[in-house]
């Protein structure tokens, strides 16, 4: 017998030609219109994949439409189907239960089926009539839809729904039954985690740290049951982000490169009239706060997207920050190695006579949120510029982890600066014990401690990461990147600085919850170090080492 995941997967198939005969919307320039699937909508419900999808997203691409019709098409050929679309605000929801009603009132006749609406926002129907062989011979469907705003209905053990769709996640007023985090929890067990159950997330983003934009860079990293899409604002309904003009425009150095990079990624070649249509729109934000709120709506990249709120610990570097992770964001480095479960990012090569310092940020198995080993190697010029040469993350054992970072502090001669947590220890004590029988030739930073029981202040080795010390080195690291003198080579580390934030309760820094901020840690702790670095870490050859 075919299971209603595999019926609803046969429905989509055959939306695209079955909706316009089914179907009626309002649409917004020519009023009661059949509905036809835009190309980007029938590409995504045709894929073959559908099911846990989280899409970020321009204003305006039809997807809660595209959704209430496709659950209106569960509703009437699929016997038994529970959906339910949840909305960000009580008018949202209105306009949606507006949609289906229509569209389920202007049905062909031989299509409709007996319904009862015993409750506002329920779309119910009667239940099936079958014959002794088990055969339906009349009745409605025994489905159902719920459109609903979020924190109206909470989803508990023994709810199962096979499709739900948040809407506008990001925007989600918590409630007294719960935020956007308890509610999608609820959605994610009355949904199961199985092909073909559908799980949809889809918003414009607003802001870092929230729990959209923590689900979307898990599904972007591979992580979690969702899959992570993009659909930028030339993704518009009937292509309606385009403004004619009398007359051809020059573009800009920066629209050019808009322009390429579009191309280059989407194969999709932005108009002039495209061009006109986002000048204008750009004119129509104020200048304070600035143009970063028309990337927020009108996305044109999956991070820049995301403005930082005002908790962000380097606000005052968020616009070097954007640009310096849009520049980088698709660069290859030189050479990459997977080692024990830990990618190498090889950007710069040793150079003899160079000075280079490591910093190493070892996981915790108590930290969710920093569940990553991470080392960033800089070489640092003359003038006190540290730039990034290696990154290295991943996760593996410590003794594996030590034997990594041995071999490339040897490799650069490296002053190494291992961030001293409950694994840094273990990691120094084979890093120690690698330097002291010989066999590596890399220096180990220390730094004076005043120890109670000499009554002096001794070395001790190892970063230690006091709340004065994070401060500082967070300070020194701001300064230090707006005046060029930190030099970033993996998107990752400006990723994670644009992230970064003071916790609403503590004030501290730190990742938003489900964030890593582990490459971040070590770019602080480099740049902090750097000036410990002297002629003796110099290289006094360049070993062969591929």
């Amino acid at each position: 017998m075919v299971n209603i995941f595999e019926q609803m997967a046969q429905v989509r198939k055959h939306l695209p030609e079955l909706a316009p005969q089914l179907f009626h919307i309002i649409t917004k320039h020519h009023g009661i219109q059949p509905f036809k699937l835009t190309w980007l909508q029938t590409k995504f419900l045709t894929d073959p994949n559908v099911g846990g999808d989280i899409i970020l997203k321009a204003r305006q691409l039809g997807i809660s439409t595209m959704t209430v019709i496709e659950f209106l098409a569960y509703f009437l050929f699929i016997d038994g189907f529970n959906g339910v679309i949840i909305s960000k605000d009580v008018e949202h929801t209105k306009y949606l239960l507006k949609m289906a009603r229509l569209a389920l009132d202007m049905l062909p006749e031989k299509y409709q089926i007996p319904l009862k609406n015993d409750r506002e926002n329920y779309l119910i129907s009667d239940p099936p009539v079958y014959d002794k062989h088990g055969k339906r011979i009349g009745g409605g469907r025994g489905s159902s839809i719920y459109i609903g705003t979020a924190g109206q209905l909470t989803f508990g053990h023994g709810i199962t729904m096979h499709a739900a769709h948040c809407s506008e996640l990001s925007r989600w007023l918590a409630t007294e039954k719960g935020d956007a985090a308890t509610i999608l929890k609820g959605l994610e067990q009355a949904v199961p985690d199985v092909p073909g159950a559908i799980l949809r997330i889809e918003s414009t983003a607003n802001g870092r740290g929230d729990t959209f934009h923590q689900k979307y860079r898990q599904a972007a990293r591979g992580e979690g049951r969702y899959r992570a899409h993009f659909f930028p604002w030339w993704f518009a309904i009937d292509d309606e982000y385009r403004i004619t003009l009398d007359r051809a425009i020059e573009f800009t150095d920066e629209e050019r490169e808009l322009i390429e990079r579009i191309w280059d990624t989407y194969e999709f070649r932005l108009s002039e009239e495209h061009i006109n249509w986002r000048r204008r729109k750009q004119q129509s934000f104020d200048p304070i706060p600035g143009l970063e709120f028309f990337f927020e709506e009108y996305p044109e990249d999956a991070e820049t997207c995301f403005v930082q709120t005002g908790n962000s610990v380097f606000k005052a570097q968020m616009a070097l920050l954007n640009t310096v992770y849009k520049r980088l964001e698709h660069k290859e480095p030189y050479m990459s190695k997977d080692r024990y479960g830990l990618t190498i990012k090889i950007w710069k090569f040793p150079k003899s006579a160079c000075q280079y310092a490591m910093a190493v940020d070892c996981a915790e198995a108590e930290k969710r949120k920093s569940n990553l080993h991470a080392a960033i190697i800089g070489e640092i010029n003359g003038k006190g510029i540290c730039e990034e040469a290696v990154t290295i993350s991943g996760k593996c054992s410590s003794s594996q982890l030590a034997d990594v970072i041995a071999d490339f502090a040897q490799q650069y001669r490296a002053l190494v600066a291992v961030e001293r947590t409950s694994i840094g220890y273990s990691v120094l004590d084979k890093l120690s014990e690698a330097v002291n029988t010989g066999d590596y030739d890399f220096t180990l930073y220390s730094h004076l401690e005043f120890d109670q029981v000499a009554g002096e202040k001794v070395r001790i080795l190892g970063f230690r990461p006091t709340r004065s010390a994070q401060d500082a080195a967070i300070g020194r690291w701001g300064e230090d990147f707006m005046n060029g003198e930190y030099i970033i080579h993996d998107s990752e580390v400006a990723s994670q600085a644009m992230d970064y934030i003071h916790e609403p309760k503590t004030g501290k820094p730190s990742a938003p919850t489900g964030g890593y901020d582990d490459f971040l840690d070590c770019a602080l702790i480099l740049n902090y170090v750097k000036d410990e670095v002297s002629e003796e870490h110099g290289r006094f050859d360049v070993d062969d080492w591929e």
